[in-house]
């Protein structure tokens, strides 16, 4: 094979492979955002919330929600920089 048809192949390669980390961003953006209003939304029920072991069974959620805000947070960040990089990083 020529050097520019395996080349060629090499770069399609990596698009295909950019393509899809965009995709998955682009679904974490949205599962963030959604995780998001659940936070907030359990954090309005526990300051209306009167009973102590309720207040408790919501924090617990929310420190399960914030935590998996975090992960994904740290996966979109690291997605980003994947995603941000010119083709020449990409390939070498």
């Amino acid at each position: 094979m020529k050097k520019t048809s395996l080349l060629e192949k090499l770069y399609r390669f990596f698009d295909k492979k950019r393509r899809r980390q965009e995709a998955k961003f682009k679904q974490l953006k949205v599962l963030l955002k959604s995780l998001k209003k659940q936070e907030v939304k359990l954090r309005e029920k526990m300051g209306k919330s009167k009973d102590s072991t309720r207040k408790e069974h919501f924090e617990h959620q929310l420190q399960a929600l914030h935590e998996q805000r975090k992960k994904g947070i740290a996966l979109r960040r690291e997605l980003s920089k994947n995603i941000k990089q010119p083709k020449a990083e990409q390939a070498g």
